[in-house]
């Protein structure tokens, strides 16, 4: 594991390179950002608490996307079903 100094830099480093990079969304450089600027304790329970809710919610939402793209599918082979 490499000094804590280092692991920073190399954190800061990969971080400016995530911000400057102009496929990156501007909801991620937001969040970046403004995490950089909070507690980092705060941050890590925040952080776990949308990690739970969105990728709970994520989920949910591409599984229903599959269902519809699933029947959808179903549809164009038998017509008569869609009936």
């Amino acid at each position: 594991m490499p000094p804590p100094d280092d692991a920073l830099k190399t954190n800061e480093q990969r971080i400016a390179w995530i911000l400057a990079h102009p496929r990156t969304s501007a909801w991620l450089k937001d969040a970046l950002r403004g995490a950089r600027q909070r507690d980092p304790v705060e941050l890590l329970n925040e952080l776990e608490i949308l990690n739970l809710l969105l990728r709970n919610d994520c989920d949910v939402r591409i599984r229903a996307g599959l269902l519809v793209s699933e029947r959808k599918a179903d549809r164009s082979r038998d017509p008569e079903e869609a009936d």
